[in-house]
């Protein structure tokens, strides 16, 4: 009994398997295109992070320039101190100068990690904006297709809805053409019958009296 209860259970997941496939396969083109939707959306919030970093970065440039320019002015002071012959006024300015170096290579270190960030995302970016855009290439070609097969659809199904009204218009033609053919046919009897009253000779005896002719002058 237990078994049959798994067979059937194993029977139902089947069902709705199938059931969750043909779902997905009749709305294979909009979930595509959400997808790909979506995979857009992520990558304006990735370029957005990559402007933060971007701009994280020009800023803490703009301090290292300022602390490099500083340094700068206390070494010059140093150099002062010492000419001076202050050795305490310098070693103070070069404890100074020692914090101030020490936070610039800080500073330094952080802002190479935010260069390299800055390449790496900016590489990711382009990987998948290339990608993204054969994906949008491919869904509008699938677009045009399903619109094709549609069309397709559409001209065989009126084909065949007015199948019957085509065979009744082709009998029609075909019945007006023989009697086109019969009243032609007609026209031509009483000619030959006008001929053979009046003692003229007819078609067929003008295209006989043509053939003699061209065999007499071929043998000649």
């Amino acid at each position: 009994m237990m078994q049959l209860i798994q067979k059937l259970s194993t029977a139902m997941r089947g069902g709705t398997r199938e059931v969750l496939d043909g779902a997905v396969d009749a709305n294979a083109l909009r979930i595509l295109s959400q997808e790909i939707y979506e995979c857009e959306a992520s990558m304006r919030q990735s370029k957005q992070h990559l402007a933060n970093v971007v701009a994280e970065k020009i800023g803490l440039r703009r301090q290292l320039d300022a602390q490099k320019a500083g340094a700068a002015s206390k070494e010059a002071a140093i150099r002062k101190k010492l000419e001076q012959g202050d050795e305490v006024g310098a070693m103070q300015l070069a404890e100074a100068l020692a914090a101030q170096e020490n936070l610039l290579e800080k500073q330094k270190t952080h802002h190479d990690q935010l260069e390299s960030n800055e390449t790496n995302l900016l590489q990711v970016l382009k990987n998948t904006a290339y990608t993204l855009g054969e994906y949008r290439t491919e869904l509008n070609m699938a677009k045009a297709t399903q619109e094709a097969h549609k069309s397709v659809g559409k001209l065989f199904s009126h084909r065949n809805a007015h199948g019957d009204g085509f065979a009744q218009v082709q009998d029609s033609l075909q019945r007006i053409r023989q009697r086109q053919e019969t009243f032609d046919d007609q026209i031509q009897a009483m000619r030959e019958v006008d001929a053979q009253i009046n003692g003229e000779p007819t078609q067929q005896q003008k295209r006989s009296e043509k053939a003699k002719d061209i065999v007499a002058r071929l043998k000649s």
